[in-house]
């Protein structure tokens, strides 16, 4: 029962990480179109 306790802050974290790789991504293409 406690690792219920766990995963939603692990869950969140996984979240925020993928969040920040699609933005980065992002960021990098919008830059590479700036570039061109």
């Amino acid at each position: 029962m406690q690792q219920d306790v766990t995963k939603p802050p692990v869950h969140l974290a996984g979240e925020i990480t993928q969040w920040v790789g699609d933005t980065t991504c992002a960021i990098s293409h919008f830059s590479m179109k700036l570039a061109l």
